[in-house]
């Protein structure tokens, strides 16, 4: 997962949803 452009080893369920302002999937090239 990456947080303000900064990898992070944490899963996903450990962040609050009320923390999380948007989310973006990255594919391909953009990943």
């Amino acid at each position: 997962m990456v947080v303000d452009g900064i990898p992070v080893e944490t899963d996903f369920y450990d962040v609050s949803s009320s923390d999380v302002a948007e989310v973006n999937v990255l594919k391909g090239t953009a990943a």
